[in-house]
Parts: structure tokens; sequence; C-alpha cells
């Protein structure tokens, strides 16, 4: 009689598993993405983003607000492959991720026509910094932890104008107040720029003679807190255009 009993409990609970397992129901997640790195591209590329956040359960979709941007789920399922048309106008696209379970909430994808580049590390310091062309180059960057900072070196001639502008806040929403610099190479701050007017900075320096720049990027939270370090995590994503030539802000 006992054993009856186990059996028949055994069986119970294989039979409701199965059913649990067999739907999914149990594990199904929706998508829950706050934020694409890089946030990005240029106009005829293609290029793997890593979202920050979940993708949530298989099968996902990607949605775009314009067929000039499409995208799809890497084989692995870690990522998004995101193709720009070369007939994209540059802009502000929207993507979404969806599946069975839900959608998540709409994240933006920038879209330009300069060379585009990822951030490396280490670069936080002069000696280490990552080498840029200004004459025109997008750079998509995060600061991945508190007190991190990013650290980028341009060639200039006298006289030319050197413009960095930042988006990451007002754009992206990245909660994150950034702060932009421009170094010597010798070490000497030449150039500082805060809210412009909003939480992203934009500066424009001319070097006053031939050599090497420095364009140091760092942040605070977007909400003040008592800490007096620099801020940084996985959503503190930012894109950074350094240019010699004509720029006009968005």
């Amino acid at each position: 009689m006992k054993n009856k009993l186990v059996r028949r409990v055994a069986a119970s609970v294989l039979l409701f598993g199965s059913s649990v397992w067999g739907t999914g129901s149990l594990y199904a997640e929706k998508p829950a993405v706050t934020g694409l790195y890089p946030a990005g591209g240029q106009v005829g590329q293609t290029l793997d983003v890593e979202p920050v956040g979940k993708l949530g359960s298989n099968p996902v979709k990607v949605w775009t607000d314009r067929k000039e941007v499409s995208a799809e789920v890497t084989k692995d399922g870690k990522k998004l492959q995101v193709s720009i048309a070369k007939e994209a106008k540059p802009g502000v696209y929207w993507l979404r991720v969806w599946n069975a379970e839900g959608a998540s909430s709409l994240r933006p994808f920038i879209v330009g026509r300069l060379p585009e580049v990822q951030e490396k590390e280490p670069n936080e310091t002069l000696s280490a910094a990552q080498a840029v062309d200004a004459t025109g180059t997008v750079i998509n960057g995060k600061l991945h932890k508190s007190g991190e900072l990013d650290t980028y070196k341009v060639t200039l001639k006298k006289g030319q104008t050197l413009v960095a502008d930042l988006v990451g806040n007002t754009i992206l929403k990245s909660p994150m107040d950034a702060v932009l610099q421009v170094f010597s190479a010798e070490g000497f701050q030449l150039a500082h720029a805060d809210d412009s007017p909003k939480l992203d900075p934009q500066l424009a320096y001319t070097a006053p003679k031939d050599g090497e720049y420095f364009v140091r990027v760092f942040a605070f939270p977007e909400t003040p807190n008592s800490s007096i370090r620099y801020a940084g995590g996985a959503d503190y994503i930012y894109r950074l255009t350094l240019t010699t030539g004509p720029y006009a802000h968005h």
C-alpha cells in the first residue's frame, strides 16, 4: 500500500513538472533591456550590440521603428546584430526587444555618418590613452565601474579647433552627469566642460601649437549623492564625437 502511494505521488509530480516545463511558463521571462552598447553606428554598418539587462526567454524578436535599421538576436543568444542601410538618414532610431511574455521599453539607437570606434581598455592615464582620428570620429564608450575615467589622444595642428560633444544622459538616458576635459601632453588641464546646458557636456578647444592633446571623460551620478568619487556602471554608456571639421550640435 505504501509503495503504491509513493508511486502515485511520484507520477503526479512528474506529470505536473512535464506540463509546466513543456510550456516553459515556469522559467519564461519577458525582455528587460535598459541600454544598448554600442548605442549607435555608422550608415551602412552591421554591428553586434550588447544589451544591458536581459533578452528574456526564446524566441526573442527585435522591433525597429523604421525599416532602414533592422536587428536580430545573434546565434549565441547573447547580443543583437544591428544592420544599418546605406540609405538610412542620420538620427535617432528606436528598438524594442520582445517575446511571448512581453516587451522591453523602447531603446534609442543613434545613426551617424562619421566613422565609429569602440573604446578600448585600459585607457585611464595619458600614457595609456586610446589614439583616435581628430578629423572626425564617434567613440562608443562606457564607464564600466565606479572611479573609472576614459582618455583619448588626438593630434592637432596649430590653430585647429577640436570639438568634443558627448551624448549620454539626454538621448541615451544613461544615469550620468558627464564631464569633458582637455589636457596637454605635459598633463596640464587646458579646457573643461560639464553641463552644456543639460547634463551632457560639449566643448571646443583651439590648439596653440602642433602636438598631441588628450580628451578625458568621467562622470558623476545623474542624481547627486554624498559620494565624491567618479561614478560608473553597466548603463553608463556614451557616444563621444571628436572632430576638427564643421560641426552642428543636434
